[in-house]
């Protein structure tokens, strides 16, 4: 039967996770065509072949147009760099989230948690934990990157505000087929709008942003000012949404199973000095703690697909790829 090239776009964008679970656990071969658009795309359905193609050079698997899509939201950033180009703003990245800058930060970081379990506590009636968690990591996100108190609650409002308008375009039009002129005109309104709120918000930032935080490492490197809110976009965008949704998951296995719960909080009362905060070096002893987190990552992975682009003729799992093709690997198979 002949199908149509675009024939599982609709059931995709409706459910995507639901789709590919379907797809890949139904799936006979270990890559499964999907139709997705013009161009080839396959779900990689055996995990044995994950490892082969995340970390094939690039010279066979690239990141591909699916990334490259984001170029238009987030420029020549880590997400969507390549060569060595990508190699050199991973190497910035990775400056700045060094252990002892972390650890530097720890005490911030759980005074943000507080204050936000505070918030959480005087609210009556349910929490939604989704958004809760995604603005906990997103004002956590903000201390690595700038360094605590170099933003106030109003410029994390903002800045809130502007990476969900940004996310949430993203996530409409990733996988649409045609956008009509109307609808792109609004998009690029709302993208401007969003884009010059956080412009605003790094500027301010810089100016006060601590020393050994990823913007002072950023600027250092002799960054532009592009240059540099591209980077920090990158990072909102690509930690906030993965962070708050394992988080919120971890949430939501621990009031399933009070008895973890409260050895978790046995963990944390132990190595808790006298005015609260845990020492950097003492959550890697924190068995308990650790493996919950672990087993939610395992259970409810942060990012559930990735994609990488055929740069060449190519052979995987058995079968034949030609140049252009897509390979989606979604941890959740």
């Amino acid at each position: 039967m002949i199908r149509h090239p675009f024939s599982d776009v609709r059931p995709f964008i409706a459910d995507p996770l639901g789709f590919v679970l379907g797809r890949g656990l139904a799936a006979a071969a270990p890559l499964e065509r999907l139709r997705l658009g013009l161009a080839p795309v396959y779900l990689l359905t055996d995990p044995a072949y994950a490892r082969e193609v995340l970390t094939a050079p690039e010279a066979r698997f690239a990141k591909g147009r699916h990334v490259a899509k984001l170029k238009s939201v987030v420029g020549e950033g880590v997400l969507t760099a390549t060569g060595e180009l990508a190699r050199r703003r991973r190497y910035l990245a990775h400056q700045g989230l060094r252990a002892e800058v972390l650890a530097l930060r720890c005490e911030a970081l759980q005074a943000v948690a507080a204050a936000t379990a505070c918030r959480m506590a005087a609210v009556e009636g349910p929490v939604a934990i989704g958004p809760a968690m995604a603005a906990l990591a997103l004002r956590m996100i903000a201390v690595v990157l700038f360094g605590e108190e170099a933003l106030d609650a109003e410029d994390e409002d903002r800045l809130i505000a502007a990476v969900t308008l940004i996310e949430d375009d993203v996530a409409v039009g990733f996988w649409r087929a045609y956008t009509p002129p109307w609808t792109a005109a609004r998009e690029a309104a709302r993208l401007k709008f969003a884009l010059s709120e956080l412009d605003a918000v790094v500027a301010k930032a810089r100016r006060s942003s601590h020393p050994g935080s990823i913007v002072s490492v950023l600027v250092e490197a002799g960054l532009s000012d592009s240059e540099v809110r591209d980077e920090l976009l990158t990072l909102l965008l690509t930690g906030h949404e993965t962070t708050g949704s394992v988080a919120a998951w971890l949430l939501h296995e621990l009031a399933r199973r009070p008895q973890v719960c409260r050895a978790i909080a046995a963990e944390v009362a132990a190595a808790a000095t006298a005015g609260g905060v845990v020492p950097y070096d003492a959550w890697r002893r924190m068995d308990v703690t650790t493996r919950a987190v672990n087993e939610t990552l395992r259970l409810y992975p942060g990012a559930w697909w990735f994609s990488r682009e055929a740069t060449a003729d190519t052979e995987l799992a058995g079968f034949h790829l030609r140049k252009g093709s897509t390979v989606l690997v979604a941890p959740y198979l």
